[in-house]
């Protein structure tokens, strides 16, 4: 927690900002169908700097 938002530091020391659940459909929504309907590696990587659960996943059922 870091300025009242939570952070997910993964394996490599890397922090992400955390998604809560209620928000990942939004966010899949403003960087794939209000962008350029990014493929599945392209959404990853635009999505590099935050953190849901089960983001890859979710991600590849979204695409």
């Amino acid at each position: 927690l870091s300025d009242e938002l939570l952070y997910h530091v993964g394996y490599e020391g890397k922090r992400r900002l955390y998604i809560p659940r209620p928000l990942v459909k939004s966010i899949l929504e403003i960087i794939h169908d209000n962008k350029h309907h990014f493929e599945i590696n392209r959404m990853t990587q635009e999505l590099d700097p935050v953190y849901f659960y089960r983001m890859s996943k979710i991600i590849r059922n979204y695409v």
